[in-house]
């Protein structure tokens, strides 16, 4: 497998010693990130506590796919790409780590979806938006009729409960399967 995908420099690499743009790939055995100005590490399955991939749709450049990296010596990394420029080589990269942890018996450890505050946020923010519109409709408005009443909180309340499905998909939970890990990185599922 030869797969891989790039990274902007920002903090965590610069921690491990990664210079520049950092390429992360996959060749079988370990994930190695290698910095365009210098730098190596390699991880392997083993050193993995948690891994945590999902897929987030609300982006106006497309898809942000994102995975968090938990190692057991309590260092965290964090891969993102936004768009389907390098989408490919992310799914095949990740794809194939999963697999090497799944063989390594560490299918327990992995994890779909984003995280649960980005899951929460737009349900919570159309819900309290929700509640104040009801509040409006219920007590300010007494002289219209009550088919005019109920259309001031209707939108929002829409929005809630899409929002509420939108969380449920992409809530962080443990996959029971590779394929259903394979599902849940592109968003499938």
């Amino acid at each position: 497998m030869n797969a891989a995908f790039s990274q902007p420099s920002f903090r965590f690499p610069r921690r491990l010693g990664l210079r520049g743009a950092v390429t992360v790939s996959f060749d079988g055995t370990a994930l190695t990130l290698r910095g365009a100005e210098g730098g190596e590490r390699r991880i392997a399955p083993a050193q993995v506590a948690r891994l945590r991939s999902g897929r987030d749709d609300a982006h106006k450049y497309g898809p942000s796919y994102e995975t968090r990296l938990r190692l057991s010596d309590g260092g965290v990394l964090a891969f993102v790409v936004s768009g389907t420029g390098d989408a490919g080589g992310y799914l095949a990269t990740m794809r194939g780590f999963a697999a090497a942890m799944a063989a390594d018996g560490r299918l327990a450890r992995m994890e779909a979806g984003t995280s649960v505050v980005g899951s929460l946020l737009f349900p919570v923010m159309m819900g309290a938006l929700f509640l104040a519109t009801s509040y409006v409709a219920l007590f300010v408005l007494t002289n219209e009729p009550w088919w005019g009443r109920l259309l001031v909180p209707l939108l929002p309340g829409v929005m809630t409960a899409l929002g509420i499905v939108a969380a449920r998909r992409s809530w962080p939970r443990p996959v029971a399967s590779l394929e259903e890990y394979g599902f849940r990185l592109e968003g499938r599922r």
